[in-house]
């Protein structure tokens, strides 16, 4: 056929490209067929086989002369005449509402820095709007630049008056207005001008350090300038910048005022004396009190870490030998037992997770020791002046800092309170099954169980939440057969669109489930031409995680799995694509199943904390991370994070949804 140069339709130029295919369409006498003008005869075969060609002639020019984006539109039409009609309803309608907002735009359009640039947004407006089939007049136009102008140039709207009606044009308007912006920049130029010049004269006995030249200063020195970027920082010991500027300095100091923020009187000072009694009591000495509960002092005589609140520890055992700690007034407090504090320590630059060993649980202590000894014991040194101290390692990296505050060392430790107050708690089985994402309670039982976890359980336990979000139909018959090895087959379903778009602004969302272990992944999508990408993503993730390679894919007939980019990525792997047939989700039922049991559990989760469904992608992903821990798995005694890539499931982390 013989080629033709038309423009390609890219789903934005929609009248210029309809245009084009009419003449060529009319030229080639196609364009009744294309239209449904001429419809395909009942009866006459030479007749049928003559608008058979003239149709797959029409599909090739319409075909072959559009991009992928609006091409996705007709892949489902089977005559030119359907993929006529189907692009007229769609981007017609589109070009209504592109004249909409070109026209919003004009007159919103407003005058900023140059007269040449906001005319040329104008005029650039004007040429889309007469592409679309809606032109500006010429008057309006002028009428919209003179609306604009501002206030420095209001009064050329009087002068503007005087011309002939025939000269007022867009292009006289334009030299005249690019007249006196030139006028007025001319005069700022020589304004500066007269103000540098007066500075200059004021300060010509003024002398550079720097330079040693009369007639500035030394910010201001050319030299400065250009050696500023070879400056180099007295704190930070790099290059660039100055210690004034110093990010570093700025974000210790920062701390440093945190930490200052207080009384500025000071209780007694704080002293470690190391000696243990008969009965193997411990001594330090300490003052009366200090303000902060989490606040931990550096005490270079306690030979051990002391805190006296029991709900920041993570792990506490009890004493074989009883012990006890001395303090300034004499009496001896009793050390109840010796574990871990997990605190976040401030190295000077970030804050680094860090364990703190055989912490002694000391409840009438007023104030929290970190001791000097016990961490020169971990080959920690220390470095100190009169303003801080620092604790370094073997390699020479900073674990954590310490502020003088009158007397005393500040250790510069965050506490959160969490771990051993919220484990030892014994919650009811209610309490667990909504942190579960309300999982059946039978299967919270057993995983409970199974991880040795303390619960009050009770008998006819109903969960009324449940009841309004996981109403459904009867099941079908179970399928007998199962892959024997992750990834082996994957089964996959969308669902959306949902009628609030989440927080990231997705619509959809698109759900993987392997048959082997039952492992859930979930991609959130705005638009469904976004799931072959997302596919694509989860099968490199699936190989990286398990070590194999996805052998078979298994959907529905839905758009976004029927596509030729699917099918492509499909063929490049190697890898076998099922299709369930029309008006049959039972086929891919293993996924239609897990989609309820996902949603459900989110839209419960969202009905039992009373939380506004545009979290609803929040849910699901909890729902998923809940349900490949603690999920129904093929195997007993097993999870599908187990199945899939071996990981191993921490209760401690789990919190009810919204709390």
């Amino acid at each position: 056929m013989e080629q033709i140069g038309l423009v390609k339709f890219t789903g934005e130029n929609w009248n210029v490209w309809k245009f084009q295919v009419q003449v060529v369409l009319k030229s080639k006498g196609l364009f009744d067929v294309t239209t449904g003008k001429i419809e395909r005869p009942s009866s006459g075969d030479e007749a049928i086989k003559d608008f058979d060609k003239k149709d797959a002639k029409a599909q090739e020019i319409l075909v072959t002369r559009m991009e992928e984006k609006p091409l996705t539109h007709i892949l489902s039409c089977s005559t030119a005449a359907e993929m006529w009609t189907k692009l007229t309803t769609v981007y017609e309608h589109k070009s209504q509402v592109s004249v909409h907002l070109l026209q919003q735009k004009f007159f919103s359009l407003e005058y900023k820095d140059s007269i040449t640039e906001f005319v040329s947004k104008i005029e650039e407006i004007q040429g889309n709007l007469k592409r679309l089939g809606e032109e500006i007049s010429d008057k309006m136009v002028v009428t919209k630049i003179l609306m604009a102008l501002p206030e420095h140039l209001k009064y050329f709207v009087a002068a503007w008056e005087s011309p002939p009606a025939d000269k007022q044009t867009t292009t006289e308007l334009m030299s005249r207005l690019m007249v006196e912006e030139e006028r007025n920049k001319t005069l700022e130029q020589a304004t500066a001008l007269a103000a540098k010049s007066k500075f200059v004269r004021d300060n010509k006995d003024t002398r550079c350090f720097l330079c040693n030249k009369l007639g500035h200063v030394k910010r201001n020195c050319l030299l400065f300038k250009q050696e500023g970027n070879k400056r180099k920082c007295h704190f930070c010991k790099k290059e660039g910048h100055i210690m004034q500027n110093c990010f570093f300095r700025k974000q210790k100091d920062s701390h440093k005022k945190n930490v200052d923020q207080g009384s500025s009187h000071e209780t007694q000072a704080l002293i470690g004396i190391s000696s243990l009694l008969n009965c193997e009591d411990m001594y330090a000495l300490i003052g009366d009190g200090s303000d902060g509960m989490h606040e931990w002092w550096l005490d270079s005589g306690a030979t051990e870490h002391m805190c006296h609140d029991k709900e920041i520890f993570t792990s506490l055992r009890s004493l074989e030998v009883q012990r006890k700690v001395k303090i300034g007034n004499g009496s001896l407090l009793e050390v109840k037992e010796v574990g871990t504090v997990l605190v976040k320590a401030f190295n000077g630059r970030k804050w680094i997770d860090t364990e703190l060993q055989n912490v002694l649980l000391v409840p009438e202590l007023e104030v929290n020791l970190f001791s000097l000894s016990a961490a020169l014991d971990k080959d920690l040194k220390m470095i100190s002046n009169k303003e801080k101290c620092q604790l370094i390692d073997d390699e020479g990296r900073i674990r954590v800092e310490a502020y003088r505050k009158g007397k005393m060392f500040l250790m510069c430790f965050k506490v959160e309170r969490k771990g051993l107050s919220q484990c030892n708690v014994v919650e009811s089985i209610v309490d667990w099954h909504r942190k579960l994402a309300h999982v059946n309670f039978v299967q919270v039982r057993n995983i409970l169980k199974l991880n040795n976890i303390k619960f009050k359980d009770q008998n006819d336990v109903f969960c009324t939440d449940c009841l309004s979000g996981k109403q459904h139909r009867l099941p079908f018959a179970l399928s007998k057969s199962r892959a024997k090895k992750p990834c082996e087959l994957i089964h996959g379903d969308l669902c959306g669109p949902f009628e609030i778009e989440s927080l990231g602004g997705a619509k959809y969302f698109l759900m993987l489930k392997d048959d082997y272990s039952g492992f859930r992944h979930v991609s959130f999508l705005k638009n469904k031409s976004e799931a072959k990408e997302k596919i694509a993503s989860f099968f490199k993730l699936a190989e990286t995680q398990t070590g194999c390679k996805v052998k078979t894919l298994r959907t529905d007939n839905g758009l976004e799995f029927i596509n030729r980019n699917l099918q492509r990525l499909c063929e490049e792997k190697g890898i076998r694509h099922e299709k369930s047939c029309a008006y049959t989700p039972e086929q891919n039922g293993r996924a239609e199943r897990e989609m309820r049991t996902i949603v459900e559990a989110a839209r419960t989760m969202l009905h039992s904390n009373k939380l506004g469904k545009f979290l609803w992608a929040e849910a699901i992903n909890c729902a998923v991370y809940t349900l490949n821990r603690v999920g129904c798995c093929p195997l007993k005694n097993s999870n599908s994070l187990n199945l899939w890539s071996g990981g191993e499931c921490d209760f401690k982390i789990f919190k009810e949804f919204g709390s």
